[in-house]
């Protein structure tokens, strides 16, 4: 890699929430794990940050902490290198997990991305760019004005300025300046100095991390922002429920965001009788893309698998009819099944209301 396009930088990423807003899904697998294209949320996290040159990771546990351990190892097949450390305080809210990495992250501003978001990986680079160029910056927060996110933490922002410039509040204005509200990207750059501010903010009986940035633009601190929104092509999701974990996985196969994986393009279809190392399609079954499929496969007879939907390593019966969903590795989708946006977790069905138009 060219060492000018290396970001010298930490990313933290805390994954020790138990994701209550997804539901029962997460009583089984922690929400940095649900799949995506059929590979969890925080793979392809580390994946942008390995393409952005960000290669070394501190990842914060708590619920189901092992599980996130034994899917990501050392972080050597993924070409990074990850600590871990424990938030044994993770159900008294996220600014614990910034106190748990306060010995691990030195003397250099870092990168904080909960482990739950799916962002152009670009998002990466350009914020570090942009926080880079203001050495008085002790945080810089990614934005969005576009007008696809309608929905999210408000973030106040400098009057006079679109792309870069100062915050003067979260949630609301702490300082008469402010006043050109930008959606808040779950993506922020951070002097270690921030942590004394969280602490103030626990010491206050916050749990949140806004709640110390706050604190922090009172104090006269300088908190900046950067737009991500004019970065070609930008998306980001940060999946807090079911509707938006098949939003996301709608978006990748559309964009065809995927890792390894086998991929039926959209516009293309396969029929039956079919079988190749990573699928076997019993007579007159039909899949249409976008489709997404790894490991093993197999799709019994007469089945239809329409698009959006995402099947890892499982067997899906005969009759089977199957649209805009996610199968986890090792599910069973017996004959005569119908489903349409829901995920399948073992014999679990979890149901949404999201339609991809």
């Amino acid at each position: 890699m060219n060492n000018e396009n290396v970001i010298y930088m930490k990313a933290v990423i805390p994954a020790a929430g138990e994701g209550l807003r997804i539901g029962g899904l997460t009583r089984y697998i922690p929400k940095p794990l649900l799949p995506i294209a059929n590979h969890p949320i925080i793979e392809h996290l580390v994946h942008s940050f390995k393409l952005e040159g960000v290669t070394e990771l501190i990842i914060v546990l708590g619920h189901l902490r092992y599980k996130i351990k034994e899917t990501l190892g050392d972080g050597r097949r993924l070409g990074v290198k990850i600590n871990y450390v424990v938030n044994e305080n993770y159900k008294k809210g996220g600014i614990h997990s910034l106190l748990a990495v306060k010995d691990l992250i030195g003397e250099e501003d870092f990168i904080l991305s909960p482990g739950d978001l799916f962002i152009h990986r670009k998002a990466i680079s350009t914020l570090w760019s942009n926080h880079s160029n203001k050495k008085k910056c002790i945080m810089t927060v990614a934005v969005d004005n576009s007008s696809q996110k309608e929905n999210g933490t408000l973030v106040f922002t400098t009057p006079d300025k679109k792309s870069f410039g100062r915050v003067y509040g979260i949630h609301k204005p702490v300082k008469k300046t402010g006043g050109i509200p930008k959606v808040c990207v779950s993506l922020l750059i951070l002097n270690p100095s921030f942590i004394d501010y969280a602490e103030k903010a626990i010491e206050s009986g916050y749990t949140r991390i806004t709640d110390a940035m706050n604190m922090l633009i009172k104090d006269e601190g300088v908190v900046c922002f950067s737009d991500l929104s004019e970065i070609p092509g930008f998306f980001w999701f940060d999946v807090d429920n079911i509707n938006i974990l098949l939003q996301s996985n709608a978006y990748a196969l559309k964009n065809e965001i995927t890792l390894e994986d086998f991929h039926i393009p959209k516009g293309e279809k396969i029929t039956g009788p079919f079988t190749s190392r990573y699928l076997q399609i019993d007579n007159d079954s039909q899949l249409f893309g976008p489709i997404s499929l790894f490991g093993k496969c197999q799709i019994g007879a007469r089945s239809l698998i329409f698009p959006y939907t995402s099947i890892r390593e499982s067997n899906l019966g005969s009759d089977v009819r199957l649209s805009n969903s996610i199968v986890f590795e090792n599910s069973k989708v017996p004959d005569y099944t119908t489903l349409k946006n829901a995920v399948v977790y073992s014999s679990r069905t979890f149901q949404s209301d999201f339609y991809e138009k």
